[in-house]
């Protein structure tokens, strides 16, 4: 995923719109700032101001992990107006409390499946270098 693109929101099928973390969207946009990630670091959170009542939402990022990017993007998305109909991680590590907030969370994969083949301990390995030989936490 390329730097400061966090994930996107499908509204319907085929279209996608795109939330940023770095810098904010061309045009009109919903911006908010997302609890501490694994590093204690805030990030701002940018969605384009097009969804509305009647517009139904699904999230869907690379890796979720503590869900602080998950929560505030579907927080813009509910004050939006939109519905927000689920979540969609390729990877899921969510805390149990975040993913009761978030509602239906559906992963390909959850970090327990993916096991830590570097035999490193939790913790010291995030995101999509997780258990690759050499990974360590940026």
């Amino acid at each position: 995923m390329a730097e400061g693109v966090s994930g996107s929101c499908a509204t319907r099928p085929g279209p996608t719109l795109p939330y940023r973390r770095a810098g904010p969207l061309p045009g009109p946009a919903l911006t908010t700032a997302t609890a501490p990630d694994h590093r204690g670091r805030r990030s701002g959170l940018h969605l384009p101001a097009v969804l509305g009542p009647g517009d139904r939402v699904l999230l869907v990022d690379d890796w979720a992990e503590r869900g602080s990017q998950a929560e505030a993007a579907a927080g813009l998305v509910r004050r939006s107006g939109a519905a927000l109909v689920g979540v969609s991680p390729v990877v899921d590590e969510l805390p149990d409390d975040v993913r009761v907030r978030l509602g239906p969370v559906t992963a390909l994969v959850t970090r327990a499946e993916l096991g830590d083949p570097a035999g490193r301990a939790r913790g010291e390995v995030s995101g999509w270098c997780a258990g690759w030989p050499g990974a360590t936490r940026r």
